[in-house]
């Protein structure tokens, strides 16, 4: 069985990077599979749900 990491890397063509353990259902608050810069991610999935949240977000995605 192909687990989700492996389908999004061969559909993207993108490098494992640093996923950990990933489940192949996503649900707000909990991590998701990103693929960013060719590489592949584990990210938390949804909205903020606060400001400092949310520019905690932003710093983040401005060092990628």
């Amino acid at each position: 069985m192909i687990k989700a990491a492996d389908e999004v890397v061969n559909l993207f063509g993108a490098t494992p990077g640093r996923t950990g353990n990933l489940v192949d259902e996503v649900y707000p608050s909990y991590p998701g599979l990103v693929v960013t810069g060719g590489e592949l991610y584990s990210m938390v999935w949804g909205f903020p749900r606060s400001q400092a949240e949310a520019l905690a977000i932003a710093r983040v995605a401005r060092k990628h």
